[in-house]
């Protein structure tokens, strides 16, 4: 009955540093999914529309249309 008993806590104290690096493991693992949503956030934050291409696109053809009306007219 002893020998049964000291192979239950043998057992019983490998259960427990089995869960105790389980739970390191997906703390470690929370931690790196918090990093990859924070980094995600961050590069969506950054990715604006910018109105500057569309702007000169605007521009060069309004320039055309000067200069085309400019032709037409002389």
């Amino acid at each position: 009955m002893s020998k049964l008993l000291r192979e239950i806590d043998r057992h019983s104290n490998n259960l427990a540093s089995l869960t105790k690096a389980i739970d390191q493991l997906a703390a470690a693992q929370n931690q790196q999914v918090a990093h990859s949503k924070a980094v995600l956030n961050r590069a969506q934050g950054d990715n604006r529309h910018s109105w500057r291409l569309p702007a000169l696109g605007l521009l060069a053809v309004f320039a055309g249309g000067v200069a085309f009306g400019g032709f037409i007219v002389s």
